[in-house]
């Protein structure tokens, strides 16, 4: 795991502006296997002898269902992403920064890392599930409901106004602007898949 801090780019500048830094990490897979999450943390070290610190879990499961395997975390490559650490409170950057990866999930169902972090990704996945499997369930009884039409719309207005659906509005405005049939069962195959990806994947077994 590398990291660096980003700098005299429009996106930096524009973070310095609100009172941030971003940071870019490097991540390379050391294991033999796909990684599907990963938590990590970043800790600025300023001058004035304080710290800052920020850590955030990544959720990579989908990858396992794509049809081009080298978006997946595969054994060997590398991921780059960008995070953000505040400026110190006299407003001036981190002079250092450290990093540690706190849990790694891997295609077999295995983790590695903090017992707690571990539990926390296994429960996040049973819920995302639930969630989707509660969505899907619902359209399908509204697809065969006798008002079909108005449910449909009905629903879509309520997850637009409340920002909820777990990702499967695009299945009601497809059913809503009246694709086939076909499409729409295709669609929700596709999200049952994933469902039960997320669901098997809750259960995982650390390694230490």
């Amino acid at each position: 795991m590398t990291l660096r801090a980003e700098d005299g780019s429009p996106y930096m500048n524009s973070l310095r502006s609100q009172g941030q830094v971003a940071v870019v990490v490097t991540l390379k897979n050391l294991s033999q296997q796909i990684i599907t999450a990963w938590k990590w943390s970043v800790e600025g070290h300023y001058a004035n002898g304080t710290s800052l610190s920020h850590s955030a879990t990544v959720d990579r499961i989908s990858d396992l269902l794509g049809a081009d395997s080298s978006l997946a975390f595969q054994p060997g490559s590398t991921h780059t992403f960008d995070d953000v650490l505040s400026e110190g409170v006299q407003g001036d950057p981190p002079f250092s920064m450290s990093a540690d990866i706190l849990m790694v999930a891997f295609s077999d169902q295995t983790a590695r890392g903090d017992p707690g972090a571990i539990s926390g990704l296994a429960s996040l996945r049973r819920s995302r599930s639930a969630a989707i499997k509660e969505e899907l369930d619902a359209i399908e009884t509204a697809r065969k409901g006798p008002h079909s039409r108005d449910t449909i719309k009905a629903m879509i207005a309520d997850r637009e106004a409340n920002n909820k659906g777990a990702g499967t509005l695009p299945i009601l405005v497809s059913i809503d602007r009246g694709d086939s049939a076909t499409s729409v069962d295709d669609m929700i195959a596709a999200f049952r898949k994933y469902q039960n990806l997320m669901l098997q994947h809750a259960v995982l077994t650390e390694i230490h």
